[in-house]
């Protein structure tokens, strides 16, 4: 942070021209940084240029008035002033990048979770038509998705949304063929509602 030496008369003209720090003043000047990494690179920068040759004699001259330690505390002081904004600025961007991003997954997360109403309009390739519309749900579950025909108690599985709402469509036909091949009086409670409800919405296409 080259601003922290400015006015303190440690720097002179010919020490900017001339120091030995490995062109370090002059790249903090024509390109500013705002991390502390890059800033306290021009501390060391001037640490470096303080050892020259060039500029012995001006450290020497200080230490023998006195006034060395003076100005040195002057420059850190100077050093902490202007940096210590800049920091904490730095970590008020940091945490408002933090809790974007937290916000992001959260919304991916109710966007996968959140469930979907889909209508069953056709059962095709399958030899049944619907009779009536009616409406599934699928759902995020674990690792996969869950579509459910409530009406029916049916339910399919599959990897996607895509892949259970058609699983769930096949179950709900091979269910209706089964259910019909039996006698009434051979079917329980459940199974019987099961085949009601199906004969509600299907039918064999003709």
């Amino acid at each position: 942070m080259i601003e922290a030496f400015e006015n303190t008369g440690i720097l002179s003209d010919e020490d900017r021209l001339h120091h030995k720090a490995g062109g370090q003043y002059k790249q903090c000047m024509t390109h500013p940084q705002t991390t502390f990494g890059k800033q306290s690179s021009a501390f060391l920068a001037w640490s470096s240029l303080a050892l020259c040759p060039e500029t012995k004699h001006k450290v020497k001259s200080y230490a023998s008035k006195g006034e060395w330690q003076e100005k040195l505390s002057q420059a850190l002081t100077n050093f902490v002033k202007v940096t210590k904004p800049r920091l904490l600025e730095l970590a008020r961007l940091e945490a408002h990048e933090r809790e974007i991003m937290l916000l992001k997954d959260r919304c991916v997360n109710l966007e996968r979770t959140a469930p979907v109403i889909l209508p069953v309009q056709s059962l095709a390739p399958e030899p049944y038509e619907i009779i009536k519309p009616f409406h599934v749900v699928v759902r995020a579950e674990d690792d996969e998705y869950v579509a459910s025909f409530y009406d029916a108690n049916l339910a399919a599985s599959g990897e996607s949304r895509e892949e259970a709402f058609a699983n769930l469509k096949d179950t709900i036909v091979a269910t209706y063929v089964i259910l019909e091949s039996y006698e009434k009086n051979q079917l329980g409670p459940g199974p019987t509602h099961q085949l009601e409800v199906l004969r509600a919405f299907i039918g064999k296409r003709s």
